[in-house]
């Protein structure tokens, strides 16, 4: 349970490179310390999880989509999490074509993040899907 910002590749056949990318970015090694690192699934990561539960996969664990955790933080580890996932989704943002599904945590009342955290992890907005054209 939680408020998550859920994303995904306008292409997932992308998911590999993006990871591969995401990986060598300067925000990666912070957010892997603090198990926030962000990842795309893969093909093989469904097939993975579809093995392990002996069946299908959750609705959200499909090829190029992905989720990051916005609640649950510690306060001081909130202020270094934060920021590095916004710098990051900036520079993806240039790199790929990502939705971001639309949420409470995205809107301007919401404190889950400050108004230049979300304007990068959505790209001023123009990155943002609702949610029944999020997973069509």
């Amino acid at each position: 349970m939680g408020t998550y910002v859920k994303y995904r590749l306008a292409d997932p056949s992308e998911a590999e490179a993006a990871n591969d990318w995401v990986e060598e970015q300067p925000e990666y090694d912070t957010l892997a310390d603090h198990q926030r690192a962000v990842h795309f699934w893969t093909e093989d990561d469904v097939a993975h999880v579809e093995e392990e539960r002996g069946g299908g996969a959750a609705e959200a664990i499909v090829p190029g989509a992905g989720s990051i955790k916005l609640s649950g933080h510690l306060i001081d580890e909130a202020e270094v999490v934060k920021p590095a996932w916004a710098d990051l989704f900036e520079r993806m943002h240039e790199q790929f074509d990502i939705e971001i599904r639309h949420n409470y945590a995205l809107e301007e009342e919401s404190d889950y993040l400050t108004e230049e955290q979300r304007r990068k992890i959505t790209d001023d907005g123009d990155a943002l899907a609702e949610i029944d054209e999020f997973w069509a």
